[in-house]
Order: C-alpha cells, then sequence, then structure tokens
C-alpha cells in the first residue's frame, strides 16, 4: 500500500530518550541519530512509504543546555536529507508558571490564602499537533495515500485519526514512542501498537526500542548536497 509517516517529533524524542525508568534508558541515549525514513519502512515493510510529514518546533537555550539548539539543527539538517521528508514547525516557548507543590516544604511558598504555590520554569511545544492532524487529513481525503503511519501518544489526535479511518477510509497504523499507547489513539487506529511491540527478529522476538532504533541510525558522517560532512552530536 502506498502509506504517509507523519511524526510527532517531541513526542518521538520524549517517549524514546526521556524517560529514565525504561529499562533501555543508558543504551537509547546514543541512538538519537534516527533516519526516520529507515524506521519507517522498517515498521511497514510491506509498504511503498512515499512521504514523510516531521513535526517539530525548534528549541531554546536553557542555562542547564545552552547547546540544545545546535543539536537540533544537525538533526534538522540530517533529516533534510531524507528522500520525501518534510519539516512542518510549530513554535517552542519557555515561560515561568505557577502550580501547586504536594513537597518538599523547602521550595514551597505561602502566598496569602491561596494553596502552597511553587513557580517553576516550564517549556511548550504548540502547533505539533494540528499540523499531523492537517497533513493527515489533507492527504486522506486527496487520494494521496492509502495507509498513514502516525508515530506519537498524544490523544489529541483521536477524531483527525478516527476521521481518516472512518471517513476517508485509509488505514492508520500508531505506533507509540512510549511504554504504552493511550486507549483513546487505540480504538481510533485501525492498528496500534509501541515500538517495543511493533518489529519481530527472524525468531518471532520482539525487538526492543533500543534493538529497533538501533538499526534505523543515520550513518556518519552524512555527506550533504554542498559537499560538507554532516556528523552527528558526540553526546548521541
Amino acid at each position: 500500500m502506498i502509506c504517509n509517516v507523519y511524526v510527532d517529533g517531541f513526542n518521538f524524542y520524549y517517549g524514546c530518550f526521556k524517560d529514565r525508568n525504561d529499562k533501555s534508558y543508558a543504551a537509547l541515549q546514543s541512538l538519537k541519530w534516527v533516519d526516520i525514513r529507515k524506521l519507517s519502512e522498517t515498521l511497514r515493510p510491506g509498504d511503498a512509504i512515499k512521504r514523510i510529514h516531521y513535526c517539530t518546533a525548534r528549541v531554546d537555550p536553557t542555562p542547564r543546555d545552552p547547546d540544545q539548539p545546535v543539536r537540533q539543527e544537525m538533526y534538522l539538517n540530517a533529516l533534510k536529507t531524507t528522500q520525501g521528508l518534510k519539516l512542518h514547525f510549530g513554535t517552542f516557548k519557555s515561560r515561568p508558571k505557577w502550580g501547586m507543590v504536594i513537597g518538599p516544604p523547602t521550595i514551597v511558598k505561602q502566598i496569602g490564602p491561596n494553596p502552597q504555590l511553587a513557580q517553576i520554569m516550564t517549556s511548550e511545544e504548540k502547533g505539533s499537533d494540528v499540523n499531523i492532524a492537517t497533513h493527515l487529513l489533507h492527504d486522506a481525503f486527496t487520494g494521496d495515500c492509502e495507509a498513514a503511519l502516525v508515530i506519537t501518544n498524544d490523544s489529541d489526535l483521536v477524531e483527525a485519526i478516527r476521521t481518516a479511518r472512518v471517513s476517508a477510509g485509509i488505514e492508520v497504523h500508531l505506533v507509540s514512542p512510549g511504554k504504552s499507547v493511550t486507549s483513546t489513539l487505540r480504538k481510533a487506529a485501525t492498528s496500534a501498537m509501541t515500538l517495543d511491540s511493533a518489529v519481530t527478529d527472524q525468531s518471532g522476538k520482539y525487538l526492543t526500542k533500543s534493538q529497533l532504533l538501533s538499526v534505523c541510525q543515520f550513518p556518519s558522517p552524512i555527506v550533504l548536497p554542498d559537499g560538507r560532512a554532516l556528523r552527528k552530536p558526540r553526546s548521541w
């Protein structure tokens, strides 16, 4: 089947590389140089991957990690070399926010009659879910694909996935980068699974997330069209 792919970049990154409770956490830290086309073809080996919509936002430097925009830009440049892949950008904002804290008491501030509050800095990405929904529905209703692979665990996409499957009549296969699939997404999609339960080896045993990503890496260096060599960041 002709299959288009829709990747929630932040959901993929945090689901794969930021869960410290994942048994493969340490191994995954050196596997961030992911070739999305190769991953898509591995997840849907019987389909012809036509287009890949990668939805993300450019991050800001932080006091703890001032170089994170540099590493992200290196990865975005690697993605730009991928056949059929298009980048779609939302926005990424950091802002202070008040919230009720349950402990420890040393960081809690009492403000008048309000509950105990603390001010924290939060980072929010906006727009990727809307971009995925827009391109998924556009492609489904214009007949651009017969199947869709959506890589996310964002339940905000439930209606778009259900509409593409039921009203436009295409198959929508959902792969969560985390340890589970939200129940509403599971019900909306044609199929739903996690990266840890998506691909089997020759013996029929599921590849772990780290095993799967290890065979879906870009080379390093990548030779860009202008002849420059693009290398994987050292910490990746």
